[in-house]
């Protein structure tokens, strides 16, 4: 099976906050004469960042995926051997900011007399 570990990590002003996520797998399997190693880790990681208020404001929300596979097959007998090994990595990454500025005075009009 996959061991998971998480960690949440918050920022001291509290205006980032970081979720990570690590997989790891591991094994062994017997195949027609000899057997296969297999290794496997994923890494997640989310970031959000906000700061301002509801009219000036900054928020980066990030996501970012890598993962690393290996596999070795060894085997043979006494007139042969075999051995295969085969590897993939991957990862991706996503950012998504949105930013709002607002400048001036907020116009209120003044009450009529009359």
């Amino acid at each position: 099976g996959w061991q998971v570990v998480t960690s949440n990590e918050r920022s001291a002003d509290g205006k980032s906050h970081v979720t990570k996520r690590l997989a790891t797998t591991s094994g062994s399997d017997k195949i027609e004469g000899g057997k296969v190693d297999y290794a496997a880790k994923n890494e997640q990681l989310a970031s959000v960042y906000q700061d301002g208020d509801d009219k000036n404001f900054i928020k980066s929300v990030g996501a970012q995926s890598n993962t690393v596979i290996k596999q070795e097959a060894v085997g043979g007998d006494d007139n042969s051997n075999f051995r295969s090994t085969s590897s993939k990595t991957s990862s991706s990454s996503r950012v998504v900011t949105e930013q709002r500025s607002t400048s001036g005075d907020t116009y209120q009009p003044l009450p009529s007399n009359g």
